[in-house]
């Protein structure tokens, strides 16, 4: 219970078994902000998060206390604001970002835990914005600003992170 006496958290022991489900309230003891199961002391399957007023603000699959499959952020109209792929707790697979009304902002990968490969940024029109590559978390290769018409307005050159040229259009 919280200090004010109103409901903290409720759970299920499942009998002869470590499983347990799992619901956690708002200070006010009404709105459940979190629910899930534990395997153990572990959260295991499906957690859902939410707001205090209970709108849904994102979701993480798990696996024995480690994040596992496809975790995601959502805007309080229900669209999904971010997917991230997770591997035995790393971020491991394709990162989306959309903006509130649904169109790709970011596209990009992660690979054990770093950004990694072709990374894209996009205007809220849906046109691109910047292009360029990640090689283990560090900038590299040519990236490629564009204006809202899809022009280009400057190529940089990056190597180990650091940029070597940039060309103006």
């Amino acid at each position: 219970f919280f200090e004010n006496g109103k409901v903290k958290i409720i759970t299920e022991k499942i009998p002869d078994s470590d499983v347990m489900y799992c619901r956690m309230f708002a200070d006010n003891g009404r709105v459940v902000i979190a629910e899930g199961k534990y395997v153990g002391h572990e959260r295991d399957s499906l957690w859902m998060f939410y707001d205090e007023k209970g709108i849904k603000i994102s979701s993480d699959n798990y696996i024995v206390g480690k994040r596992q499959g496809t975790s995601y952020i959502y805007y309080p109209s229900g669209i999904v604001g971010e997917s991230l792929e997770w591997s035995d707790g790393v971020k491991n697979g394709p990162w989306l970002q959309y903006y509130a009304d649904g169109k790709r902002k970011v596209a990009g990968r992660y690979k054990d835990g770093d950004l990694d490969g072709e990374i894209m940024f996009y205007f809220p029109s849906g046109m691109m914005r910047l292009s360029g590559y990640y090689f283990s978390g560090t900038r590299e290769g040519l990236w490629i600003h564009y204006d809202e018409d899809g022009n280009v307005l400057d190529k940089t050159e990056y190597i180990n992170g650091f940029p070597q040229k940039t060309q103006n259009n």
